[in-house]
């Protein structure tokens, strides 16, 4: 089932989340129809139950030359229909997307979000 982002909401990450275990990838199935909103960004997280600590941890990347780690994360700033692939760590229970609308103003976009997730361990 899709979940519907509008008016300038902020959702949490307990508002989209997605069960994974035993899947290392995921792809986000987005249709986002921009608003008066400078853009709206899309964060991901991920909870691992066996873990001590509570809490969702943040996916990161890490580029490629420079080592440099920063939260996967993007920001879509036009109306769009986009596919999006997100690497899962093995173990991770859930997966969450944590969607932000920034700066909406009177009369922000919506997104609809569809996650599947594909079993790429072999």
């Amino acid at each position: 089932m899709p979940v519907v982002a509008s008016n300038g909401t902020v959702i949490s990450a307990t508002e989209i989340q997605w069960p994974c275990r035993m899947y290392s990838g995921m792809y986000l199935y987005c249709t986002y129809v921009k608003g008066t909103e400078a853009s709206v960004g899309i964060e991901f997280t991920a909870t691992d139950d066996s873990e001590p600590t509570s809490g969702a941890f943040s996916v990161i990347q890490i580029a490629p030359t420079t080592n440099v780690v920063s939260k996967y994360a993007v920001v879509m700033n036009a109306t769009i229909n986009a596919v999006i692939p997100v690497e899962i760590p093995e173990g991770a229970d859930k997966i969450n997307a944590i969607v932000t609308f920034n700066t909406p103003a009177g009369s922000p976009g919506t997104i609809t979000i569809f996650g599947t997730m594909k079993n790429i361990y072999a």
